[in-house]
């Protein structure tokens, strides 16, 4: 069952559901501080302190989509519990590979987000680029952000030139519409800001879809389901504009089938099901 944040329910029926896994997404107390302004965020992750902490103890054991959230509930039960990792996977072949339509010379990037929240990082990313010291990046570099923007970064768009020049706001669309954009990208970006959610690893469905669609991906964050050595996967904690342009640029020489057929052995659905099956076997009898 995925943990419902702050459910003051929890501190009755999660006492008379013996079989119970808790299944948790984020860092709770932390994320609520974050998506909840001021003292109603203050108050939630209070709630959650007390409703969750009781929940997660009479669990039967813990399920967390990264290591990093399985092993923080399990500092929060406060006794020792079986634990499992359940990163997000989806079955690849459901996803059209892109066509290769990308430029030789310009580098084209792709950052999709339902709406553009603090944690994904837009803000960051906006800064290495105004601060990058060659001109002629606005020459080399097109950023297509797919999804809603605040107003406060429309503005700083519309009030730097270069900022102006690079990013292309293309507000929400469906994917029908997105794809022939994503068809040119040379790479997807995630987000960058995850320390503000207090996170270091994550196992997003958009990474795994860009991946599956054959387009590699520029993150600041380490992906729990990735070896360290994926080579179509790279992690900046810091943004460095260098080390973007240079992955792009190799990137145009590998197929989108490549990066597909690499990655689906760690994106895939079945096998991470399989995995946590194995597990309730192991710890369940059953």
């Amino acid at each position: 069952m995925r943990h419902m944040p702050f459910d003051p329910f929890a501190l009755i029926f999660s006492r008379l559901l013996h079989n119970r896994i808790s299944v948790h997404h984020s860092k709770e107390m932390s994320e609520l501080i974050l998506i909840r302004s001021g003292l109603r965020g203050l108050i939630a992750s209070k709630i959650e302190s007390i409703t969750g902490q009781t929940a997660i103890m009479q669990a039967a054991a813990i399920i967390g989509v990264t290591e990093e959230i399985a092993t923080y509930e399990m500092h929060r039960a406060d006794r020792a519990k079986a634990s499992c990792v359940y990163p997000n996977a989806i079955k690849a072949s459901s996803v059209k590979l892109l066509p290769d339509r990308r430029d030789r010379e310009t580098v084209n990037v792709a950052f999709i987000c339902g709406t553009f929240s603090e944690w994904h990082g837009l803000e960051r990313l906006f800064s290495a680029v105004r601060e990058y010291p060659d001109n002629s990046i606005e020459d080399k570099l097109r950023i297509y952000l797919i999804g809603n923007l605040f107003g406060h970064q429309r503005q700083a768009i519309i009030q730097n030139a270069r900022l102006k020049s690079i990013f292309q706001p293309l507000g929400h669309m469906p994917e029908a519409a997105y794809r022939p954009i994503l068809e040119r990208c040379d790479l997807g970006l995630t987000s960058f800001a995850l320390d503000l959610k207090d996170l270091r690893e994550a196992a997003t469905l958009k990474v795994r879809e860009m991946l599956a669609m054959g387009l590699p991906v520029y993150a600041g964050h380490k992906d729990t389901a990735l070896s360290n050595d994926f080579p179509y996967y790279v992690n900046d904690r810091i943004i460095n504009v260098d080390s973007l342009l240079s992955f792009a640029k190799r990137m145009k020489a590998v197929s989108r089938d490549t990066v597909r057929s690499s990655a689906e052995p760690f994106i895939d659905k079945v096998k991470a099901m399989d995995h946590v099956a194995a597990f309730c076997r192991q710890h369940f009898n059953i």
